[in-house]
């Protein structure tokens, strides 16, 4: 059930200028959810998401937002 898992953001950031134009298309939102568990996370601290790769926490209250870091 959605009780066991808390609503996620992910930012990844990707290409800053194309042909010298800014993209504005550069962060891309993904949503999605996690494990409850993820609630208890510290901003700063670093995990991996599985099948998608690593994470930065950034806010951890009712719903986590992170930043991706790499795979």
């Amino acid at each position: 059930t959605t009780h066991d898992y808390i609503k996620t953001e992910v930012y990844v950031p990707k290409t800053l200028f194309v042909k010298e134009e800014f993209n504005e298309n550069s962060l891309e939102k993904i949503e999605g959810y996690a494990e409850q568990a993820t609630s208890k996370l510290k901003t700063d601290d670093i995990i991996q998401f599985e099948r998608f790769g690593f994470v930065k926490i950034e806010k951890s209250a009712d719903n986590i937002i992170c930043n991706f870091t790499h795979k």
